[in-house]
């Protein structure tokens, strides 16, 4: 019983440093995605800001195998799949917008 409970311990622990780790890429992306507002309108930040949206990539690309393994290895569910899904979508509509075609008369 002392080796089962052990082992809990050590699942347990596995499971908050994922959560830890998947909290940190997140607020990453969220500080990220706001120093990326403030920059957006200054051309002379262009070259920042395509090194910002890399980031921002390899961050929510992080964020989603750390998603993966968490499924695979089922640990307990947290926010942190919520926010995953939100950050891909807006990343998804800000990077390929749509494009409205003009009415034909």
């Amino acid at each position: 019983m002392g080796i089962s409970l052990n082992r809990e311990a050590d699942e347990m622990e596995v499971r908050q440093q994922l959560v830890a780790k998947m909290n940190d890429a997140i607020d990453k992306l969220i500080e990220n995605r706001q120093l990326m507002k403030q920059i957006i309108s200054d051309p002379q930040c262009a070259i920042e800001l395509a090194a910002l949206e890399k980031t921002q990539e390899s961050l929510l690309a992080h964020l989603a195998h750390l998603h993966t393994y968490r499924q695979n290895k089922r640990t307990s569910p947290s926010k942190a799949t919520f926010a995953l899904h939100k950050e891909a979508h807006r990343l998804r509509v800000k990077r390929h917008p749509r494009r409205r075609k003009a009415a034909i008369l």
